[in-house]
């Protein structure tokens, strides 16, 4: 727990729940001993003190470390830093091991969070926090199956953007224009987003070494009747869904026709 939160009251309470903690606390706390806040130790020196289940400790590093901790004892371990064997209380030690996985956790999610700023209500911001984490855990758990089986593995950014392509196909269908509904039994397939959504042809951007590059028709290459197949390239690209297309009719096609 971030010494912003922390207190022996709240440490206190979590205890009567049944609930351990350990974190850094401020030292102008309340009820604290007075004597823990005033002791002038020597470098690697500490105190503790106790009160019932909770253990109030204060060392000399580089500079003075207060903690609090409900399942601590006032014992040391050896790590080695640089080389060189160092003695460090156990609990500083353990919050500072499982705080630098928090560290990475925010450092993960903050580059591509839900926005939460405008929400004024602090269980909607709960609420993205947690959905945060769960899109993280996903994408670690994705990560650990493809590795076992493939070299290719998505960026995090592209597993958001699959997420959200996935969730949009599936949660637009009550969208779909009469002449796109499929007759006959129904599929358990969602509707491509291709279908749905707003869709404009634009030139495909120069490069370095085409002034006007041109890419093969996915209409033309992908059609499902294999003699029709060609091999047709397009200056024009649907930038939506970043695929090269015939202007006429093929634009057309590939945005109205669920089988092409």
């Amino acid at each position: 727990m971030d010494n912003y939160y922390s207190s022996p009251q709240l440490f206190l309470q979590l205890v009567k729940r049944n609930t351990d903690a350990v974190g850094t606390v401020r030292c102008n706390r309340k009820s604290l001993p007075s004597d823990f806040k005033t002791a002038t130790l020597r470098k690697n020196e500490r105190i503790a003190r106790y009160y019932n289940k909770l253990m109030a400790l204060k060392w000399h590093d580089k500079k003075y470390v207060h903690m609090l901790s409900t399942y601590h004892k006032n014992d040391t371990t050896i790590i080695q830093k640089h080389q060189i064997q160092i003695e460090k209380p156990t609990c500083i030690h353990e919050y500072n091991d499982t705080m630098g996985r928090v560290d990475m956790t925010d450092q993960l999610t903050a580059a591509y969070s839900i926005p939460r700023k405008r929400l004024k209500k602090y269980y909607k911001k709960i609420f993205m926090v947690l959905l945060d984490f769960a899109i993280l855990n996903s994408y670690q758990l994705y990560k650990i199956k493809t590795q076992e089986t493939s070299n290719t593995v998505m960026t995090q950014l592209q597993f958001h953007i699959g997420l959200v392509r996935s969730l949009l196909e599936q949660n637009l269908d009550d969208n779909i224009p009469g002449h796109l509904v499929k007759r006959g039994r129904p599929s358990n397939e969602p509707t491509p987003a291709r279908l749905i959504s707003r869709h404009f042809p634009a030139f495909i951007p120069s490069t370095e070494n085409k002034q006007n590059p041109t890419r093969r028709c996915y209409v033309c290459s992908h059609t499902q009747n294999q003699i029709n197949r060609t091999r047709h390239e397009s200056r024009f690209e649907c930038t939506n869904c970043n695929v090269a297309l015939c202007v006429d009719p093929h634009f057309r096609i590939y945005h109205t026709v669920l089988n092409f």
